[in-house]
C-alpha cells in the first residue's frame, strides 16, 4: 500500500509562483487587467503573510532565546550550588576516612594487644630479683644515708 505525503503549500513556494504567472502575463496583458491586478493583489497579499511569518518567526526565537537564557542562569546557579554541597561532602568522605583509619589502627592495637595478653601466662613465675624487700625499702625511705654493706 502506497502512502502518499500530503504537500503542504508554503506561502514562499505560492509566492514564487505568482511572481511567475504575474511574469508571463505582464508580457501579455496591460497593467490594468482583470488578471494582473489579481495577481498583484495576490503577490500583496502573500508578501504581508510572508511578512507576518518572518515576524512571528523572529519573534519566538527571541522569545526561545530569552528562555534558554533563563534556563542557562538556573543551571549555573544549580552547579554553584552543587560545587558547593560536593566540596561539603568530600571533606565530610576525607574526615570520616582518617576517623575509619584511626578506628582501624586501634582496632589492629587492641587485637595485638589481646594477643599479647592470652600469650602471657599468669600463673609464670616472676623474676623475684626486681622486687623491692619492704623492710628494705623502709629502712631507705627513713634514712637515705645509711648504707648496707
Amino acid at each position: 500500500m502506497l502512502v502518499r505525503k500530503a504537500t503542504i503549500s508554503r506561502p514562499s513556494n505560492r509566492f514564487s509562483c505568482s511572481k511567475q504567472n504575474a511574469t508571463r502575463s505582464r508580457k501579455d496583458l496591460r497593467p490594468k487587467h482583470p488578471k494582473i491586478i489579481k495577481l498583484n493583489d495576490e503577490i500583496s497579499k502573500q508578501e504581508k503573510l510572508i511578512e507576518l511569518f518572518r515576524s512571528d518567526a523572529f519573534e519566538k526565537l527571541e522569545t526561545r532565546r530569552k528562555s534558554i537564557g533563563k534556563q542557562m542562569e538556573n543551571l549555573q546557579g544549580n552547579i554553584k550550588e552543587w560545587e558547593v554541597k560536593a566540596l561539603d561532602l568530600s571533606q565530610r568522605l576525607a574526615q570520616f576516612n582518617r576517623i575509619k583509619g584511626k578506628v582501624d589502627r586501634t582496632k589492629l592495637l587492641y587485637d595485638r594487644l589481646t594477643n599479647d595478653l592470652k600469650s602471657v601466662d599468669v600463673s609464670q613465675v616472676i623474676d623475684t630479683g626486681d622486687q623491692i624487700s619492704t623492710s628494705w625499702s623502709r629502712r631507705h625511705l627513713r634514712f637515705p644515708f645509711v648504707r648496707d654493706y
